[in-house]
């Protein structure tokens, strides 16, 4: 199964290379795939005496909490072939209560750009994509114990959990 996913800046080598300053390295790195919603929005602007005035705008919805947020520049994609288990199942669909939300979170960042209270704008959905982020997983230690760290390839940021043991004293995944 091939799937479209955003273009990592992140190598596993520079993973591997962040978490080393966190920790020493327990197990290779995992790459897992992190569900998202891709939503193109044409948002029309009616002056008076003018013509309409219409632009594109990209908005993301999370594959498994909703969460939306606004996507400052141009995505790149790639396709991938994941193995099996790398891909986190999509929670999400695109339903009539996401769209509200959308709209209500876009919405002031519209606004805010118009010069004008009393101009409304209209906002239409346009397209949606599902795509994935790559994330890398990764298991270390230090002398405050065992961390798992989970790194999003796009951006750098980083999570840092304490890691689960189970009852037999393994790792639980």
């Amino acid at each position: 199964m091939r799937i479209h996913c955003l273009e990592p800046r992140l190598t596993e080598a520079e993973g591997k290379r962040i978490a080393q300053h966190l920790g020493t390295l327990d197990d290779p790195v995992e790459a897992l795939y992190y569900p998202m919603w891709l939503l193109n929005m044409k948002v029309s602007r009616r002056f008076p005496l003018l013509r309409p005035v219409e632009s594109m705008l990209t908005v993301t919805a999370d594959g498994l909490t909703g969460q939306i947020s606004l996507l400052a520049e141009p995505a790149f994609q790639c396709e991938v072939e994941p193995f099996p288990g790398q891909v986190l199942p999509t929670h999400i669909q695109i339903d009539s209560q996401i769209r509200d939300r959308m709209a209500e979170t876009v919405l002031p960042y519209v606004m805010s750009r118009l010069r004008s209270p009393f101009i409304s704008p209209s906002i239409q959905l346009m397209g949606e994509t599902l795509l994935y982020k790559k994330i890398f997983r990764m298991r270390v230690h230090d002398r405050l114990g065992a961390r798992t760290i989970y790194l999003d390839a796009i951006n750098g940021e980083y999570a840092c959990l304490p890691r689960e043991v189970g009852s037999s004293g393994r790792d639980v995944k």
